[in-house]
């Protein structure tokens, strides 16, 4: 059982032609429970975005 900090950025597009920059999205968080297991990695994190957009949510959002 683990827990850390993290930095996470990352782009969805729908093609390549379409990719730059301003695609990218970055967040910082917090893994609060980080559990290895034989079927795989669980965890709970919890990130906030860094620039906010439009359908994000400010207070971050929590996952499973």
């Amino acid at each position: 059982m683990a827990s850390g900090f993290f930095f996470d950025t990352g782009a969805i597009v729908n093609n390549a032609t379409t990719l730059s920059l301003g695609a990218f999205r970055s967040a910082v968080g917090v893994s609060l429970l980080r559990l290895v297991t034989p079927f795989g990695t669980v965890s709970a994190d919890w990130a906030l975005p860094l620039y906010a957009r439009p359908f994000d949510r400010a207070t971050g959002r929590f996952h499973l």
